[in-house]
């Protein structure tokens, strides 16, 4: 899989565990995360990368056109495209597709606990042969205004959409180190939370702690409390938080994440976010 140079979720709140799956439905676009009333349901949904990378993507007649591969956002934690392989065996011979957030899409459902994602494009599977193709090393065409004015003019989304300038692709920051405002490694990144309908990362998490993944503790952090970057093929995050803030950051629990489906740590994270 192709890394961009230096371009480099999580659950709604559902209500009581039900046997059959369950469609949730986003609330409108917001500055900050949105929190749930009475400590019951989060109305902004947000969702883990995990849940989205690896998936297949569905074109707009429900038809298998592609796997979701990686997320590509700028400075500011905002999606900018989504990144599709098509074709190959076990990744050999794959072609990668940039597709603009405006024309993503994902339908979220709840079995139990666990949320399930169902990524769609608006196009149609056999148009995607006539797409451009992410071909340099590194994605580099989507730092090039021609580039990607063409391409957003085949999914038909807006002209506005704009090159990306040191963004976050994250296939090259997931797992990487996070080191703290004291320069300790602080713990490795493990998700960042992408809001269903916006496309907005409000919140990453962080890894501590542990020994090959044993005993290890995640915590939430706003994605504004950090920055990224790419020393000599190596990705490296840093956090605006000292290594004991790191570690005396919200708790939250692997792999859905409930705790972030109450009110008081949505709230919590606002708070630390207004504060950096």
């Amino acid at each position: 899989m192709k890394k961009f140079l230096t371009v480099p979720m999580i659950l709604v709140v559902s209500s009581a565990a039900m046997a059959q799956e369950k469609e949730l439905t986003p609330s409108k676009p917001s500055n900050t995360i949105q929190a749930p009333r009475n400590e019951e349901t989060q109305r902004t949904i947000l969702m883990p990368t995990s849940k989205l990378i690896g998936a297949t993507l569905k074109d707009k007649n429900g038809d298998d056109c592609g796997t979701v591969s990686s997320f590509v956002f700028n400075k500011q934690g905002e999606a900018m495209f989504v990144i599709v392989g098509k074709g190959g065996v076990l990744g050999i011979g794959e072609e990668e597709v940039a597709v603009p957030w405006a024309a993503f899409s994902c339908e979220c459902k709840m079995k139990g606990d666990e949320m399930t994602c169902h990524p769609k494009v608006a196009v149609v599977g056999k148009e995607l042969v006539t797409a451009k193709r992410l071909r340099a090393r590194q994605y580099t065409e989507l730092t090039d205004a021609q580039w990607v004015a063409e391409n957003a003019k085949f999914y038909n989304v807006p002209a506005s959409v704009v090159p990306v300038q040191d963004g976050v692709c994250t296939s090259h920051f997931i797992n990487a180190t996070v080191k703290s405002s004291d320069n300790l490694d602080a713990g490795v990144l493990d998700e960042f939370m992408i809001e269903q309908r916006t496309g907005k990362v409000p919140a990453v998490v962080i890894g501590t702690g542990g020994v090959a993944g044993v005993g290890k503790n995640f915590v939430a952090l706003p994605f504004a409390k950090l920055s990224f970057a790419i020393d000599k093929e190596k990705a490296t995050v840093r956090a605006n938080m000292t290594k004991s803030a790191i570690e005396g950051a919200q708790k939250v629990t692997a792999d859905e994440y409930p705790e972030l489906r109450l009110s008081s740590v949505i709230n919590k994270l606002n708070t630390e976010l207004k504060d950096r």
